[in-house]
């Protein structure tokens, strides 16, 4: 339960710094919090009806797994340099 967890905390912050930083951009948190919602909503229909069923409970963990190191190698834009 402790790696979920830890990808969640560190999701929403990384969400708001890649939307942009300083004072000219500090207005579109807005933005941040309705895809972090809406990506919420989604992953969960998509992992309870979609795909543990179809790749069954071990296979969904190895998939999530691969695609949060994947993520986690992909090279940040450059605003958030």
């Amino acid at each position: 339960m402790l790696p979920p967890a830890l990808v969640a905390g560190y999701q929403y912050p990384l969400l708001i710094a890649l939307l942009g930083r300083g004072r000219e951009h500090v207005g579109r948190t807005w933005l941040g919090r309705r895809l972090e919602h809406r990506g919420c909503f989604r992953r969960a229909l998509a992992g309870g009806f979609g795909l543990l069923p179809l790749l069954t409970a071990p296979a969904g963990w190895r998939a999530a797994a691969l695609l949060l190191a994947a993520l986690a190698c992909w090279p940040p834009p450059s605003s958030a340099l």
